[in-house]
């Protein structure tokens, strides 16, 4: 007698080896998806990477001098990352080339706040507005001196209270700086992305022309 359909057992078989079939396609799918996902995580740090080395740059390549530092640390919000610098010896007409002093409006300020997880830059960003009586007060108080020594840091966040977000969603920093006859700034940042997930960045920017001041 002809026999139609399956038994029970060859049902049981087959119902197995689909099993198995789709289970494999299943751990190929995942293998493949999570490839996917570290690629794009990969090129997602590169790029983040690539932008914070170019932010950096666009602010100290120029600069003259570094003065004081306070290095920061990626897990503390102790002693943030802070840095005075002489943005430049800005030219006029009496002096095309720079007068070789550092006065107030010429000096900067990196200093990263763990509060709001920005990495700010102060400078008086509304010097022209200033009376020509509190410039040279202020220019008095402008020296090597005064940008070697993080005491001032207060001060000058307190007489510049505008400043330029470089970075947001930042956790943590350091930074150093090296003085020989290429001074250069070594930084180390921890940002964290839209996904919420954290990439640690190392870079260094050197300084395109040092400059020595006379005051």
């Amino acid at each position: 007698m002809r026999r139609n359909g399956f038994t029970l057992v060859e049902l049981i078989i087959g119902m197995v080896i689909t099993a198995m079939v789709m289970a494999a396609m299943a751990a190929v799918s995942t293998a493949v998806s999570s490839g996917w996902q570290q690629a794009d995580s990969a090129d997602t740090a590169f790029v983040t990477g690539a932008q914070v080395q170019t932010r950096l740059a666009e602010y100290f390549r120029p600069a003259a001098a570094f003065g004081a530092v306070q290095k920061g640390t990626l897990g503390s919000s102790v002693s943030p990352a802070t840095l005075f610098f002489w943005r430049s010896d800005q030219t006029s007409g009496a002096s095309p080339t720079g007068d070789g002093l550092i006065e107030f409006n010429e000096i900067g300020l990196l200093r990263y706040d763990p509060t709001s997880e920005e990495l700010r830059y102060y400078y008086a960003t509304d010097w022209n507005s200033w009376s020509a009586s509190t410039q040279a007060t202020a220019n008095l108080l402008a020296n090597t001196a005064y940008i070697n020594n993080t005491g001032n840091v207060a001060n000058f966040m307190a007489a510049c209270p505008n400043y330029r977000v470089l970075m947001r969603n930042v956790k943590g920093m350091q930074i150093n700086t090296v003085t020989d006859d290429k001074p250069l700034l070594e930084f180390v940042i921890d940002l964290e992305d839209a996904k919420g997930q954290s990439s640690v960045h190392y870079g260094t920017v050197t300084l395109r022309a040092s400059s020595t001041a006379t005051n």
